[in-house]
């Protein structure tokens, strides 16, 4: 038997060992999911402060006068139901509760604008991400749900269309009021849900 006839024997009869690669603790993997799972809420967060962060310090403007400014309601909490009661009430009743935080001052008042945009950015990750991840779309976009959920998220809070809601005061009865209107349910597909 010649040389390369062995070398050959050898290399076929040899198995080859694959050695497991070390994790550094036991956690690891777990960890890697919750980071992941992270990753893009943190993300959103963090754009929403560094689109916005330059607008604390716009003074009221064209409404906020008439509608925070002017108006005596804003200086007295009343019981959050009274609110309930009023047009607007739930954005009567943030103002109010901006106004006993930290009077006039506009900072604050953008600040929990920007906290807003920032919770309907992440409402809509979720939604996304619930939605790509449905039995009909699993298939389709499973691996890349968590990745277009948070491009679209990105977009839904750059997107120019959404700066008034963030930095224009009194447009935080929009940003409210966007989520309480998506949450109603569309009687169409609610039929085709349904079966009917």
């Amino acid at each position: 038997m010649g040389k390369a006839q062995r070398r050959k024997q050898e290399r076929v009869s040899t198995p080859r060992v694959e050695v497991p690669a070390q994790r550094a603790f036991a956690g690891t993997a777990a960890l890697d999911g919750a980071a992941r799972a992270l990753l893009a809420p943190l993300l959103i967060a963090t754009a929403v402060l560094v689109l916005y962060a330059n607008s604390f310090a716009i003074p009221f403007q064209f409404d906020d006068y008439f509608e925070i400014v002017k108006n005596p309601l804003v200086k007295v909490i009343e019981p959050p139901l009274e609110y309930l009661r009023r047009s607007r009430g739930i954005s009567g009743f943030t103002f109010a509760l901006n106004y006993s935080w930290r009077g006039f001052d506009v900072w604050g008042f953008h600040l929990v604008n920007v906290l807003i945009h920032a919770a309907n950015g992440l409402l809509v990750y979720a939604l996304v991400l619930h939605t790509l991840r449905r039995p009909g779309l699993r298939a389709r976009y499973g691996d890349a749900a968590a990745l277009l959920a948070a491009l679209v998220a990105l977009v839904f809070v750059a997107h120019p269309l959404q700066t008034m809601a963030a930095s224009y005061i009194v447009q935080r009865t929009e940003a409210i009021g966007g989520p309480a209107r998506g949450r109603r349910r569309d009687p169409h597909v609610e039929r085709r849900r349904l079966g009917g």
